[in-house]
């Protein structure tokens, strides 16, 4: 894992798998060691194709700084090949408060003027928004990319959504002041911290409100979020300390808890059916209606990797109804009932 001390670089850290303090490993990068631009790193992501990127800010406007991708063999500091973009090369500016990375070797990146996408290329920058195209405001303050593909961009106003493909945003209603932090739950929903309450976003859209009137924490001042997915573990890192929420029914499990989500399934809403209670394995799902037609089937590497769109084996929308779904991994097979409503 990465940390990231104010002004004072990056540090990988490592225990080796072990609880013995003898075998751990760190290895400090700043300015003088590595390609990173700036010590001060506001924003680390590690994504899921083993990149890891910096955002960093600067304080006077002569120093660099802007967003960097790190590509390593994790504890090898010799394979290091860094990559940076800024705003001499595209970037609304170089205050990079948030960074979203992605398998392809690209990033959404939250800067102090706008919202971006950069790379894979080297200083290759696409897809600049603002508050002119719908954004609550230019200052990007966190950034989560959820498994169905949408965009959410907190800012220092509100949050803002990036439907897939679309090249404006829309304001998330009811999700008020400036966002601090954002994740995806295991069960595909957003939480999102604001200076006002903590907010869960539903898949199918639903708001809820939390705050210390309704719930056990202590503050709203919340500095960051994180979710286990495989355990349905939130945690709540706040002024007060640290809290945690059991969200129930995390991903893993041996598949004797396999659960569909959501259940009831709205595909019309931009919905993506998951799969949570399983070893993280090869998984094979098959959909049939009542009358015990194939209406779809699909196989993934992963656990994570099984999603369905609500669509049939031709393309076309499934209708509304109950259906079975046959999920099978190695050694397991379960059958499970879902409802979609169109």
């Amino acid at each position: 894992m990465f940390i990231a001390p104010y002004a004072c670089g990056a540090a990988w850290l490592s225990n080796a798998g072990t609880p013995d303090t003898a075998d751990d490993e760190v290895i400090a990068f700043d300015i003088t060691n590595s390609g990173l631009l700036s010590n001060r790193i506001l924003a680390i992501h590690r994504a899921a194709g083993g990149q890891t990127w910096f955002g960093q800010i600067q304080v006077a406007s002569e120093e660099a700084s802007g967003v960097t991708r790190l590509v390593w063999e994790p504890g090898n500091a010799e394979t290091a090949r860094w990559t940076s973009w800024t705003a001499a090369g595209g970037l609304p500016s170089g205050a990079v408060q948030a960074v979203f990375g992605l398998p392809d070797g690209s990033a959404w990146v939250g800067t102090a003027s706008g919202l971006t996408r950069v790379g894979p290329g080297q200083q290759e920058v696409s897809k600049v928004m603002n508050s002119s195209d719908g954004l609550p405001s230019d200052e990007i303050t966190a950034l989560v990319l959820t498994r169905t593909g949408r965009l959410y961009a907190g800012t220092s106003s509100g949050l803002g959504l990036v439907e897939p493909g679309a090249s404006t945003a829309s304001e998330v209603a009811g999700v008020d002041g400036a966002v601090s932090a954002l994740v995806e739950d295991n069960a595909g929903a957003v939480w999102a911290a604001t200076d006002k309450a903590l907010f869960r976003i539903l898949p199918n859209g639903r708001l809820e409100e939390y705050n210390t009137l309704n719930c056990p924490i202590l503050s709203t001042v919340i500095k960051d979020l994180a979710c286990d997915r495989d355990r349905g573990i939130l945690y709540i890192g706040t002024d007060h300390g640290m809290w945690t929420v059991d969200l129930g029914g995390g991903l893993s499990g041996d598949g004797g808890s396999a659960t569909l989500y959501p259940n009831p399934f709205h595909p019309g809403d931009g919905e993506v059916l998951g799969v949570a209670g399983l070893e993280d394995i090869p998984t094979e799902i098959r959909v049939f209606d009542l009358t015990g037609s194939l209406v779809y089937e699909f196989a993934a590497p992963d656990r994570d990797g099984i999603a369905w769109n609500g669509a049939d084996m031709d393309g076309r929308p499934a209708p509304s109804g109950i259906y079975v779904v046959q999920i099978i991994q190695d050694g397991f097979e379960a059958l499970t009932g879902l409802a979609l409503v169109r």
